[in-house]
């Protein structure tokens, strides 16, 4: 199925939405003498009204809704990109596997919901991901090779990682520590270049990084990155209230590696990146977080309160620069730890 699909979804929600005697004229209009798309729309609306029958108009609007926010289908195209597969959904879209027919090469889209970008606020986070992302050059950062709009829809193209999340595939190869550090350096290495640029990703956790087979880190995911001066920082009451309205599964997940400026709904800094990295690095050579809870508060009152565990208590024969690092990189006052990720490189 080729692009027009898009198309006739979304004139098959406007004409559903409008009395019945001006659904010939807004089609015409809209089909602009595509008379295949016409053929498509209408053959959608016959076979709605002969199963649906009279709705009312919000049970109509929902359905409406529905509809527009359908997900790709295999073999379907948006411009020259044909959907392979589905790799993920979250809430604000959905994340595909696709062939560029033009350059012959795979890549992934990530396509904001309809719903979800008439919120100006969220379509602004969904492209400053991209242009931010795209600043950055590095083997380490993921690759954004377009963003745009088509049909309504908006996208960004980016290469596609096959490999597997950070956790997972030090779980999965049983990597050992000398391995571990390795991947750490990628990760602080990627993120420095970031910082040097004046971004803060603020959500750094091994969801947002892939390892590829070869064991080449690739750092995802910079929605909730922020440009900054590189001195000073920006409010992060934003991305509190983001992360305390998520569901709670992504709540428990993100929480556990907050900074405690962006727990108190501080300013944020390179800083705070620093402190993600020191649970990520503790995380990966011990197996446990070392801030926890049952609950998202529990994790926050944790990340407040508590020093975080020695190294030495989970693993033996640490050596002491190691341990420092972690601890330094978890201290409370952002002005004790590492400056930026160059330096914890």
């Amino acid at each position: 199925m080729e692009t027009n699909w898009l198309k006739v979804k979304e004139i098959f929600v406007g004409a559903l939405l409008l009395r019945a005697e001006a659904r010939d004229e807004y089609i015409s209009e809209q089909c602009k003498g595509d008379e295949k798309v016409r053929s498509e729309v209408e053959t959608l609306l016959a076979s709605y009204d002969a199963s649906k029958g009279f709705m009312a108009s919000p049970a109509i609007e929902e359905v409406a809704e529905e509809i527009l926010d359908l997900k790709l289908r295999l073999g379907e195209s948006l411009k020259q990109y044909r959907i392979i597969r589905e790799l993920g959904t979250g809430g604000m879209g959905e994340v595909y596997l696709a062939e560029d027919k033009n350059l012959g090469r795979r890549v992934a889209i990530k396509i904001l919901n309809r719903s979800f970008s008439q919120d100006t606020g969220n379509l602004k986070r969904f492209l400053q991901e991209a242009k931010l992302a795209s600043s950055l050059n590095h083997p380490n950062i993921m690759v954004v090779h377009e963003i745009g709009i088509s049909d309504g829809l908006h996208y960004i193209v980016t290469e596609y990682i096959e490999g597997e999340t950070l956790y997972n595939y030090v779980l999965n190869h049983n990597s050992s520590a000398i391995e571990i550090i390795d991947l750490c350096i990628q990760i602080s290495q990627a993120l420095g270049i970031a910082h040097d640029a004046g971004i803060i990703h603020r959500d750094i956790k091994p969801e947002n990084i892939m390892v590829r087979q070869d064991g080449i880190v690739k750092i995802l995911d910079f929605g909730l990155a922020k440009h900054t001066p590189l001195t000073g920082g920006v409010p992060s009451n934003a991305l509190r209230e983001d992360i305390l309205s998520t569901q709670k599964g992504m709540i428990l997940g993100t929480a556990a590696y907050m900074s405690p400026e962006q727990a108190r709904g501080k300013n944020v800094s390179l800083r705070t990146d620093i402190w993600s990295m020191g649970v990520v690095i503790f995380q990966l050579l011990t197996r446990k977080l070392p801030f926890s809870g049952e609950t998202t508060s529990d994790i926050i009152a944790s990340i407040l309160r508590n020093e975080p565990p020695r190294l030495l208590e989970f693993v033996s024969n640490v050596p002491n620069e190691l341990e420092q690092l972690i601890q330094t990189s978890l201290e409370k006052n952002p002005e004790d730890r590492y400056q930026n990720a160059g330096a914890l490189a």
